[in-house]
């Protein structure tokens, strides 16, 4: 059974190196997508979640087409100072695995929200300090935002 399932990962790596690789040469001169997050404040008191917005903007003409290899769309990753992963979103989630495409017409984009409740990966609460929120659209061409950080006091 579990060699089946090897085979199955293996075979759709294989179809969505291909499809990216023909998704990629046909649309080369378009830009990529941008993608931005924002949060509702740059400063927050322990233990207040930080309510975020990722933003995935095409800035085309043309339609964009993103290829997915899962049910996930996204992902948000918190660190700390040192730049070490404190939480991110994905974490313990399970996702479908299904190669999809998502169209963001010309001009348009999409949104997500999500909000950090202000604890590691392991369910802690993290300590006041500075801390670097970076969103992730996880198509097969994958774009992240640039840094946003904010404060816990």
């Amino acid at each position: 059974m579990f060699t089946m399932i090897k085979r199955v990962c293996l075979l759709s790596l294989c179809f969505l190196s291909l499809a990216t690789l023909s998704h990629a040469s046909g649309e080369a001169k378009l830009p990529a997508p941008a993608v931005k997050l924002l949060t509702d404040k740059t400063a927050y008191s322990s233990g207040e979640p930080v309510k975020m917005t990722m933003i995935v903007i095409n800035q085309s003409r043309a339609d964009a087409n993103l290829l997915f290899g899962s049910g996930q769309s996204y992902d948000v990753m918190v660190t700390g100072k040192s730049h070490k992963l404190v939480w991110h979103w994905s974490h313990n989630k399970v996702f479908t695995m299904a190669v999809r495409n998502v169209k963001i017409p010309a001009g348009q984009n999409i949104r997500y929200e999500i909000a950090w409740p202000q604890r590691d990966d392991r369910g802690r609460p993290v300590k006041p300090g500075k801390y670097f929120i970076r969103g992730r659209l996880t198509s097969a061409l994958q774009l992240d935002s640039p840094d946003r950080t904010v404060i816990i006091k």
